[in-house]
């Protein structure tokens, strides 16, 4: 969601050194980004001793400006310590969140994508959103990888529409039932003419189970890096996907999305954003019950936002959108 703050600067300031620090793990993201001079990663199990050493390499930088754009315990400690440079900070509208999460009571007048929070404490300083949305730069030799070893896969089905699923979330709270999946996985097997591709992680086996038994479905689980999955995400004419990160890189490499939405809220700025993506969720008044799905479900944990969401009700949400035409090739 923080991809467009270093394309908005560069619009802004084209002849500044622009560099960006993210997590290791986040390495994909915006390595081959060409509106950040110098990517700075750190190990996420680095440390205290790895985010001093991060905050040693930012002093000695002496930048003009410091964003912080993520608020977290990590950035937090960093800003603290540089007490000269000029610094602006994502207001991640915590009192709000909570009141909403807690009592039930909605104090946002206007709900902005984070995507654009990131960008309003610059506006002083000219920078505006562009509108061009999220962007993930993909390698040509990853995308030619990515293609051939699904086309590989792929070529017996005679489909050459391609279909994305993504049934994983890093938070349990967020995960659609994989019975629905494997249900919805089916429907689409028997009525629509596609090649639905699986996407998970090392650990989400549970995408063999979907796919297993619907002849035009294959699982990669664990197969490929978050560039790779990308790669795969952009070859597709849509994606049902669970609120998580991968949600928001279909999205990123132009992508629309079917997005599975449970226990979170509009008001949080995670949703999709694209003209002709789409959202199925269920109004309750429970949600939202967490801010990142982590949260206990206090109706006795049956968390009816997710589990009442039927396979038929986002079947119907692919239909509608394959009817209208999409807007991917």
């Amino acid at each position: 969601m923080a991809t467009a703050l270093p394309r908005v600067l560069r619009n802004k300031f084209p002849d500044a050194v622009i560099d960006m620090a993210v997590r290791s793990d986040f390495h994909d993201l915006i390595e081959w980004n060409s509106y950040i001079d110098n990517k700075i990663y750190l190990g996420r199990h680095e440390g205290f001793r790895g985010l001093v050493r991060l905050l040693n390499k930012i002093h000695k930088a002496k930048y003009d400006l410091v964003i912080d754009a993520h608020r977290s315990l990590r950035s937090r400690f960093i800003c603290t310590f540089l007490p000269i440079v000029s610094k602006v900070f994502f207001n991640k509208r915590t009192l709000k969140r909570l009141a909403l999460i807690y009592f039930k009571l909605n104090l946002f007048k206007k709900v902005d994508l984070n995507m654009i929070e990131y960008i309003k404490p610059l506006a002083k300083r000219g920078v505006v959103y562009d509108d061009r949305g999220t962007e993930i730069f993909i390698p040509d030799d990853v995308s030619r990888k990515i293609s051939g070893l699904i086309g590989q896969k792929t070529s017996a089905t005679g489909h050459k529409k391609l279909i994305g699923i993504v049934p994983g979330a890093q938070w349990p709270g967020k995960r659609w039932p994989v019975e629905h999946f494997t249900r919805l996985v089916a429907l689409i097997n028997r009525n629509v003419k596609a090649t639905i591709i699986v996407i998970g992680g090392p650990k989400d086996t549970f995408c063999n189970y979907i796919a297993e038994g619907n002849k035009n479905a294959f699982a990669f689980a664990g197969d490929f890096s978050i560039i790779e999955s990308a790669a795969a995400l952009s070859m597709c004419e849509v994606v049902i996907s669970n609120d998580t990160g991968m949600m928001h890189v279909a999205e990123a490499v132009g992508t629309d999305v079917i997005g599975i939405m449970g226990p979170t809220s509009f008001e949080f700025g995670c949703y999709p954003y694209r003209k002709n993506s789409m959202v199925v969720e269920k109004k309750m008044w429970c949600r939202p019950c967490s801010k990142n799905g982590w949260g206990p479900c206090i109706r006795f944990g049956k968390r009816p936002c997710l589990n009442n969401i039927t396979a038929e009700e986002v079947f119907a949400a692919l239909k509608t959108y394959l009817a209208e035409g999409g807007t991917n090739p």
